[in-house]
């Protein structure tokens, strides 16, 4: 039952009086009228002080901030107090934070790790933040007991730097560490890679845009399927294959997947691209040029067997495959063996971290910032391929809805 309180009513979203029916409710209209107003600028007083203030006892104090809190009006942070969310935001971009990197032992990082974290140690000492680098096992995810109890009392942020998302996924947040970073109200941002399964705010290279250009690259070269080889299977390499199925799509291609680790109905993955490959053979017209199938690697693992494959590497000398690439973001071993690629630069993913750190608050709904990359075009198929296998090209790109005659495309 509603029981409603004829004297007291506030302002409803609609502009029309709105009944208060409980004592907590008109405290806190109060508080935020105060909040409004400009009594409440910074950090709100404590609970004893607010009772005084507005006569009210503990459990109306505590369950009115909570309320504000929820709205995002109020910012609650464990040990430090209730602070007006607007102010505290503004401050977070101007103020120096101490944050808390988790990477391997020096010398156990990832390519992708140490370039990530190099550009976060450069962009945090630019803007006056106080990095500290915390070592972790980099076999498995971060454990809080990998965040010591003398950091978390010092700790506004923490970032966390996957291995190699399209490899592997070790060095995400734990359990324990998020739970605990939760209560502390101390936010967790990822870089380069996607949050898991977790909640989590994360700066991510544009997979999805990723798979969507090299595919497109590989059907306007001529070819008629795309081979999607790849080892680790998570969220970022489902991303680069959904990417390649959308092209497939718009150019009326195919897309065949070759996991490296796991076997396609019990065929190993060098005799499945032998499958793909002669399957697309068959179907084609014998009057249309350029390379029959397009290879696809994700991840460095995938350019690795790429490299050792001798059938693989004797047709694309042949020029009767394309090879394109996407690696983690900052990896420059495409650029080394001039393989076209999909390249994200980290610097730009440690500014991005650094900005959500700066502008997420407590109680907000996690924010995926998506990074876009340039397609970088480069020997797609072999120097040492016919004429034949190459005379292709400019036709199809003539006839392509994509733009044509462009070596590097910045997204």
């Amino acid at each position: 039952m509603h029981h409603v309180n004829e004297g007291r009513s506030s302002m409803g979203a609609n502009g029309k009086p709105t009944r208060l029916s409980y004592k907590f409710q008109r405290l806190r209209e109060r508080i935020r009228s105060a909040i409004l107003n400009g009594e409440f600028q910074d950090r709100l007083p404590g609970e004893r002080e607010l009772g005084k203030l507005f006569s009210a006892n503990a459990k109306t104090i505590n369950k009115a901030p909570c309320d504000l809190s929820s709205e995002g009006l109020l910012v609650r942070q464990i040990g430090r107090g209730t602070f007006v969310a607007s102010q505290r935001q503004g401050e977070n971009s101007h103020r120096a934070m101490r944050l808390c990197c988790f990477m391997p032992e020096i010398g156990a990082e990832t390519f992708l790790q140490k370039r990530i974290f190099d550009s976060l140690r450069i962009e945090a000492q630019t803007q006056g933040h106080a990095l500290q680098r915390a070592v972790y096992d980099e076999t498995g995810d971060v454990k809080l007991t990998d965040w010591s109890s003398q950091m978390r009392r010092a700790t506004d942020g923490i970032l966390c730097i996957p291995g190699s998302p399209l490899s592997g996924q070790c060095g995400h947040a734990g359990e324990a560490l998020m739970l605990e970073a939760h209560r502390r109200r101390v936010q967790i941002v990822v870089l380069g890679a996607c949050a898991a399964e977790s909640k989590l705010n994360a700066v991510v290279p544009d997979f999805v845009d990723a798979g969507f250009r090299l595919s497109e690259h590989l059907y306007r070269l001529g070819c008629d399927t795309v081979v999607a080889v790849h080892g680790y299977n998570g969220r970022e390499v489902e991303a680069v294959v959904n990417g390649a199925r959308t092209a497939a799509a718009r150019y009326s291609g195919a897309v065949r997947t070759c996991p490296l680790r796991a076997s396609t109905e019990g065929v190993p993955t060098a005799v499945c691209i032998d499958a793909c490959f002669n399957e697309a053979t068959a179907t084609r017209d014998r009057a249309q040029l350029g390379p029959i199938v397009g290879v696809l690697l994700i991840g460095l693992e995938a350019l690795r067997f790429a490299r050792t494959n001798d059938k693989l590497m004797k047709r694309w000398r042949a020029g009767e495959i394309a090879i394109t690439t996407v690696l983690d973001a900052g990896d420059t071993c495409a650029a080394e063996m001039e393989m076209t690629s999909y390249e994200v630069p980290a610097d730009r993913l440690a500014a991005w971290g650094l900005k959500l750190l700066g502008e997420v608050t407590p109680g907000q709904r996690p924010v995926e910032v998506v990074i876009p990359g340039v397609l970088k075009v480069r020997n797609s198929i072999s120097p040492e391929a016919p004429a034949a296998a190459t005379g292709h090209r400019e036709a199809k790109a003539a006839t392509s809805p994509s733009k044509a005659g462009v070596k590097e495309i910045a997204i």
